[in-house]
């Protein structure tokens, strides 16, 4: 599944289908903080406690933030401790 600039009830939406479809890993990139200039820390803290409620309910699903640039992968780094 490929989706662009996703909302926060879309990324949930994505992970209800993963659950749904028995998947054991779903990956989100940093949507929307390139090109769309989505703020960084905004977008991560949504991405973020969106996962964190699924997860509470679905421990069995790996779920991976994909940062494509070290500020990325910072701010997820920083917001998940």
């Amino acid at each position: 599944m490929h989706i662009l600039a996703l909302s926060c009830d879309e990324s949930h939406r994505s992970l209800q289908l993963a659950i749904a479809h028995h998947c054991e890993s779903i990956a989100f990139p940093c949507i929307s903080t390139g090109i769309y200039r989505y703020p960084k820390q905004q977008a991560a803290e949504i991405a973020i406690a969106t996962c964190q409620t699924v997860a509470q309910r679905q421990a069995s699903l790996h779920i991976c933030f994909c940062c494509y640039d070290s500020e990325n992968l910072a701010i997820y780094q920083q917001t998940l401790r």
